[in-house]
Parts: C-alpha cells; sequence; structure tokens
C-alpha cells in the first residue's frame, strides 16, 4: 500500500531547457515515466504538467496546441498577448488563460522588453469542444464565501461561483479523474447534480 505525501519542489532545483522556441522552462512536476524508478518530483498522478516558463521581451513562443491536454497559463509578472485561435488577448500580472485540446495559441512579446514569467498546468484530457477563457483576478471581485468561493448569485449572467463550486466538486466526486467545463454546472442542470439549498452553503 502507497502511503500519499506531500512533495516541495522550488524551481530553482529543476533543470532548465528552451521549449515552445524562446521559453525557459523548469519542469516543477511531472508525471512518473514509464518503467523507471520516478523521482520524487515525478508525483503528478492525474496531471501532465506544472512548469515554471519565462518568456523574454521581443520574443515570441511558438503557436502550438495539444492533442488530448488542456492548459492553463498563469501569468506571474511582465506583458504580453496570447493568441487564441483567430483571437488575441492581452494578458498581463494576474491573468489566467485556459486552452482547451486541439486549439492553436501563442504568447508573443516580441514588441515587449520585459521578461513575462508565468506557470503552466497541462491535464490529460479525452474531451473536447471547450471555449477558451482569458480572466484577470484582479477584475475579479473578492470571494466572500469558505474557501474562497462566493455564494451563487442567480442573479448574474454567468455566475462563476456556483460554476466554480460545482467544478471542484464533481473533480473530488470522482476522485481526481473529472475536471469538467460542462456549463450544466453554472445553471445547476447537470443531471449528476443534487439541488442546491442556498441556505446550506452559509
Amino acid at each position: 500500500m502507497t502511503t500519499s505525501r506531500a512533495t516541495l519542489r522550488n524551481w530553482r532545483d529543476a533543470d532548465s531547457y528552451i521549449g515552445h522556441d524562446n521559453a525557459i522552462v523548469c519542469a516543477i512536476f511531472s508525471p512518473p515515466k514509464e518503467g523507471e524508478t520516478p523521482d520524487p518530483h515525478q508525483c503528478l498522478q492525474h496531471m501532465n504538467g506544472f512548469a515554471r516558463h519565462n518568456l523574454q521581451g521581443g520574443k515570441d513562443g511558438d503557436r502550438h496546441a495539444h492533442t488530448h491536454a488542456e492548459q492553463y497559463y498563469y501569468i506571474l509578472s511582465g506583458e504580453a498577448d496570447v493568441d487564441i485561435g483567430d483571437d488575441t488577448y492581452p494578458v498581463r500580472e494576474g491573468t489566467v488563460c485556459y486552452f482547451p485540446p486541439d486549439v492553436e495559441h501563442q504568447l508573443r512579446a516580441a514588441d515587449r522588453t520585459e521578461w513575462v514569467e508565468y506557470l503552466i498546468i497541462t491535464s490529460g484530457t479525452e474531451d473536447s469542444g471547450s471555449k477558451p477563457y482569458v480572466t484577470n483576478w484582479r477584475g475579479s471581485t473578492p470571494a466572500t464565501g469558505s474557501h474562497g468561493f462566493g455564494l451563487p448569485d442567480p442573479s448574474l449572467d454567468f455566475d462563476i461561483n456556483t460554476f466554480a463550486i460545482q467544478q471542484v466538486a464533481r473533480y473530488f466526486q470522482t476522485h481526481g479523474q473529472v475536471l469538467s467545463d460542462d456549463p450544466c454546472m453554472e445553471d445547476h442542470s447537470c443531471d449528476w447534480l443534487r439541488p442546491f439549498d442556498s441556505e446550506e452553503g452559509r
């Protein structure tokens, strides 16, 4: 029987390499490699990677897509543009970008002077049809609920708090096997969701 334990690693301890043409990549955590005895940082069971990237101002990353994997970019510092399909979005500290499987994306800083530092989280999935999403936490209202989520607000056009609560609940319900972005989680119409009692979460 394997005993679960926390794994800590400083990104400075990871060997860096050049990836996506011009980014300096530090792979912080990764899954075990088949047939090899895993290092402690090769601890991911349900994700493909957790890495820190740096893109120098004056450079662009390559345009690419991932089959059977979705990704999040979290911008730690600097400014750039991210192309997702045919659309372009400015990104800066606090921006989170979501790329569904098979959707082309590119981080560009060729017209900037500062480095862009960002984290990349990659998770394998067979699902497709999700929509890309870009947001910045600085434009969000601080959560008032427990554990970082606000209480559901059905008066909103899209209630991100309800969606996030249901997304995390579904992840735990499936023992870390499903990270869904099904829109039914926002309007509570998923057939696997029980009725929501707004007083229960208070």
